[in-house]
């Protein structure tokens, strides 16, 4: 992907159904961070809320998949 986007081929890249633990890892690895980050969420019990809170402090915007 990280290709696709140097080559001028995607404008954004994007990941789904990430956990703290692999965001933090992808983010650290990644030359080109995602753009985007889309998870469930399950805003009675904050289940994603350390995800959001991580896209807050790095500047990625989130997508809520509502269930």
């Amino acid at each position: 992907m990280e290709e696709l986007r140097a080559a001028g081929q995607a404008r954004f890249v994007g990941i789904s159904n990430v956990g703290l633990d692999q965001l933090e890892e992808l983010c650290a690895s990644a030359a080109t961070p995602p753009t985007f980050v889309q998870n469930r969420c399950f805003a009675r019990t904050g289940w994603d809320a350390a995800v959001r809170a991580f896209c807050r402090a790095h500047g990625l915007s989130t997508r809520a998949s509502r269930y």
